[in-house]
């Protein structure tokens, strides 16, 4: 049976897993106070920006982003460019990581629940994992009290987001830690700009790099094109306006950059299986959000 916790989490008795929504409002762009992550927990960004200091590692957070935090591994927050967030987050008890991890990667796997690891600190969205994340919200909306269907899609979010890690980038090590902090810019620049026409030229200037140079470099650190990458953003970003019931599909269309009605609906066909029409369909709210959310 699914319970809400004294934080508004939902969480199953054996605490295998918990889930729960995580929203903060980002009025204070100024970086927050360190964190410490409570244990094993993969978040899955859903809408806003934000950026986060891992060690000496920044990374820059939108709904193109799946986050892994290990226990006792200390962070900070900050919005760059101001706004609100929110990110779906998944826990999990050590053993329980251990057998899913096992699972997907027999090879690899760790018999010391101690020792297990995420395989990565973070990794893109693909679009099975963005949509399964809708159904995992759905879920959750529609269906509060099916536990089993809940932890059923909570695990399948996860194991898919383990199964589809990005390939580590092939850098030199005296070079990767410019380039990633470049890129991590660049991906702020992207994210705040995603409803106008981007120039390859523009982007080159801001990262002091060529355009060509650009090119590899973004490739060889995110493992996708730049156009894709920005397309990819523009398309998750229409994920949770569309789950919320917004009508009018043009807007939604002129805002995140895209030509039309029409091309908006071929590209998010063309990612996702199903037209934008009929993907709020399925998840138009039939009534106020009956997940309720922790707030930083």
């Amino acid at each position: 049976m699914i319970e809400r916790d004294e934080h508004a989490r939902l969480v199953s008795p054996e605490d295998e897993i918990r889930i729960w929504s995580h929203e903060c409002s980002g009025r204070d762009t100024r970086e927050g106070l360190r964190e410490t992550a409570p244990g094993f927990e993969l978040a899955f960004a859903r809408s806003g920006l934000f950026r986060l200091r891992i060690g000496r590692r920044d990374r820059v957070v939108h709904p193109n982003h799946v986050i892994a935090f290990h226990p006792g591994e200390e962070y900070r927050v900050g919005h760059p460019i101001g706004g609100a967030d929110a990110s779906t987050v998944i826990s999990f008890r050590p053993d329980a990581l251990a057998a899913i991890l096992a699972e997907i990667h027999p090879r690899r796997a760790e018999a010391d629940p101690a020792r297990v690891r995420f395989p990565f600190g973070e990794t893109i969205a693909t679009a099975p994992v963005a949509l399964l994340h809708m159904e995992l919200r759905r879920l959750l909306r529609d269906r509060p009290g099916d536990a089993g269907a809940i932890e059923a899609a909570a695990l399948a979010l996860a194991g898919l987001a383990l199964e589809s890690t990005e390939p580590a980038p092939r850098l030199r090590a005296s070079t990767r830690a410019d380039y990633a902090e470049r890129i991590e810019h660049l991906k702020a620049i992207v994210y705040a700009r995603r409803g106008e026409p981007l120039r390859l030229s523009l982007l080159a200037r801001e990262a002091a790099f060529s355009p060509y140079h650009l090119t590899r470099v973004w490739r060889a650190m995110t493992g996708t094109t730049l156009h894709g990458y920005l397309e990819s953003v523009r398309l998750r970003e229409a994920l949770e306006p569309l789950a919320e019931g917004e009508v009018d599909l043009t807007e939604i269309a002129l805002r995140l950059g895209f030509s039309s009605h029409s091309h908006f609906s071929e590209r998010f066909r063309a990612e996702f299986g199903v037209t934008p029409s009929g993907f709020r369909a399925r998840h138009r709210r039939a009534g106020p959000h009956l997940l309720k959310t922790a707030r930083s």
